[in-house]
């Protein structure tokens, strides 16, 4: 696994021999500025990966942005839209977060490739599942 940007709001990493992209969103994004690094970050990890690649996100402890934010998490997910073969949401029991990030995925149109799940280990079975 190789981390491609992370600091107190997320991660991004990348597991080229799984062909995978890992995202963990913590907290409250207030500020514009950690999605657009975040966005930045994305990009990066996309671009060394192969098309057909799964998404693994982690969202169990991410709290629903403001409109604002949320704009650069639906382009985040554009990004990945042509290229992803499957993507998995850890929601755990955060309900809060499920919806808007569904609506999300509905928006940038990745949502019938996308499925949420309560564990990590339940979303990565899914993933790694032909």
């Amino acid at each position: 696994m190789e981390t491609i940007g992370a600091n107190q709001y997320y991660s991004v990493e990348i597991d080229q021999g799984l062909n995978r992209l890992y995202l963990t969103g913590k907290g409250f994004w207030k500020d514009v500025n950690i999605a657009q690094n975040f966005l930045a970050h994305v990009k990066q990890g996309v671009q060394r990966l192969l098309p057909g690649y799964s998404v693994l996100a982690d969202l169990h402890e991410f709290k629903t942005p403001p409109p604002e934010v949320a704009e650069f998490i639906i382009e985040s997910q554009r990004i990945t839209s042509e290229t992803i073969g499957k993507s998995a949401q850890v929601v755990g029991k955060n309900a809060a977060i499920e919806m808007p990030m569904n609506r999300y995925a509905s928006t940038s149109g990745i949502k019938p490739r996308n499925r949420s799940f309560a564990t990590r280990a339940e979303a990565e079975a899914y993933l790694d599942a032909a």
